[in-house]
């Protein structure tokens, strides 16, 4: 029928849909499961037509337990009708991480910015969510073309496994050249220089990401309320050429005339310029 989150063609589909249901079974780990639990789960019902949107949320119900990291329906044709069989992959408990192959960055570094983002062993997630993770940080150290298989290693008790991801960092990417569009009051080299976004240097885009924020916190905070900096996304490669658009607006110097006509209170919290970062007839 189809694969959990997997696309099938409609003729395929449309061969068995609509068929009597003449059996309904549950294979875990290539056993059969007849206990009620499980049937009473599913919307895919004995003597029913089969409706696809009886199979998806059959699926919804059994992916909300928890317990299965794939599961995959399969129909078979039983003369009129058709059988349905539910194939599940159990769940282990996730115990530990293991980082493995062409890491890039230290494996060990690597599994301590997952274990980060998880706040510890990623027990409950999905391995592709994780591989996910693992590869977006990958990225954001510059290696752009960074691929994270995941897979378990079941223990011998079967009570509990390790999640393994095996990666494939690629080349770490370098900047070739940055070009500085927009007026400011700081030079194009202190630009690069404060971004890290100088020739030769690693793409880091987290980094350089954090870096353009303070900058801006930086500009407003000497009267340019408006500023804004931003990066273009560069094309993915082993060299990267960057943008960096920087906007800073008028430089605004804010005065109440007469001093004693505001309430008494923080002025900027009172006309919130600064927090806001714009200076519209609107809000003033």
């Amino acid at each position: 029928l189809c694969g959990a989150g997997s696309a099938v063609a409609a003729q395929e589909l449309a061969d068995v849909l609509g068929r009597t249901v003449t059996a309904v079974h549950f294979v875990i780990a290539g056993r059969d499961d007849v206990s009620p639990t499980l049937l009473n789960l599913s919307d895919v019902k004995v003597g029913q037509p089969l409706r696809q949107e009886d199979v998806r949320a059959t699926l919804g119900h059994l992916d909300s337990l928890g317990r299965y990291e794939d599961i995959v329906p399969v129909a078979t044709l039983a003369g009129e009708g058709v059988d349905v069989t539910f194939r599940l992959t159990p769940r282990h408990p996730i115990t530990s991480l293991d980082v493995r192959g062409d890491t890039g960055l230290p494996a060990g570094s690597l599994k301590s910015l997952v274990q980060k983002r998880y706040g510890g062993v990623p027990a409950t997630a999905r391995l592709s969510a994780v591989a996910d993770t693992a590869t977006q940080l990958l990225r954001d150290e510059g290696y752009l073309q960074a691929r994270v298989t995941p897979a378990t290693v079941v223990s011998g008790d079967a009570e509990s496994a390790t999640l393994v991801l095996t990666v494939e960092a690629g080349p770490q990417a370098h900047i070739g050249q940055t070009e500085v569009r927009g007026t400011s009051p700081l030079t194009t080299a202190e630009i690069l220089r404060r971004t890290g976004t100088e020739a030769g240097l690693p793409f880091k885009r987290r980094d350089v990401e954090a870096a353009i924020t303070a900058l801006e916190d930086d500009l407003r905070g000497r009267g340019f309320y408006e500023a804004q900096v931003t990066l273009l996304p560069p094309v993915a490669g082993e060299t990267v050429n960057l943008v960096i658009n920087v906007y800073t607006g008028p430089r605004i110097d804010l005065k109440v005339v007469p001093e004693d006509a505001m309430p008494h209170g923080d002025i900027d919290t009172l006309v919130p310029i600064k927090r806001l970062g714009a200076a519209d007839q609107d809000l003033l």
